[in-house]
């Protein structure tokens, strides 16, 4: 062979080492992933969570080889989400993925060094979970549905649908998100002619109470502030006018 290909031979392996042992450290190290729901194991959380871990598969992050997977429901119960919060940074996880700002909430108060990324927020600025969209700030990022902005323009498609509904009940849940949506409800009503009834039910049991207390209050429509409490179960107790 000659001088000047070997040369250009032990220069390209060169420069391959490195990449191949990056690759290799890649493999042997176990990323830790904690994962932290209010909701119980329902068809659509289960089937979140299991889209989540089949994209960490594909790329390239497979449980029993470099990945740890770290999953903790709170089965419907908020005041359970703090003890499992601070159950999942003991763990000292890479990061942390929240499925709504009641997760997200606990876990920035139990810290503020590991990585919180949010599968959803209502509204992250109004809870005080980042300082902007544009630049969060702190250890917690993620996406926002930004609920709060719709809200009024929810009310008006409601208000243009069933122009003869005036009271309108609002179905929220301890959700920390639900308390601006509330208040854009009621600062958007006044617009509209329109009364606000809040009706709150604290877990999915609370529903028939909840549509007990519509009938009551001779709602007209009801608006239904989604979370992993009320949405599944809704159907069974009532129907929008």
């Amino acid at each position: 062979m000659r001088r000047r290909e070997f040369i250009k031979l032990i220069a390209s392996g060169a420069t391959a080492w490195p990449v191949v042992a990056h690759a290799q450290q890649q493999v042997d190290k176990v990323w830790r992933v904690g994962y932290l729901s209010p909701a119980s194991a329902t068809n659509v959380s289960v089937a979140l969570f299991d889209a989540f871990r089949l994209k960490l598969n594909d790329l390239g992050y497979v449980e029993g080889r470099n990945l740890g997977l770290y999953l903790r429901r709170a089965n419907d119960d908020y005041a359970r989400l703090p003890g499992l919060a601070s159950e999942l940074v003991s763990l000292a996880p890479n990061v942390i993925v929240s499925t709504s700002n009641a997760a997200t909430l606990p876990l920035q108060r139990a810290t503020s060094s590991i990585p919180i990324v949010m599968a959803s927020s209502g509204d992250p600025i109004d809870g005080g979970l980042v300082k902007s969209l544009a630049k969060p700030g702190g250890n917690i990022t993620g996406l926002s549905t930004q609920a709060l902005d719709s809200t009024a323009k929810t009310l008006e498609l409601l208000h243009v649908a069933f122009p003869n509904a005036k009271r309108i009940a609002v179905l929220r849940s301890p959700n920390p998100t639900h308390d601006g949506i509330v208040r854009e409800a009621y600062g958007a009503a006044g617009a509209l002619g329109l009364t606000i009834i809040p009706v709150t039910a604290s877990t999915a049991d609370d529903l028939g109470d909840a549509f007990a207390k519509m009938h009551s209050e001779s709602c007209d429509a009801l608006f239904v502030l989604l979370d992993a409490l009320s949405g599944r179960r809704i159907c069974r107790h009532g129907r929008v006018v």
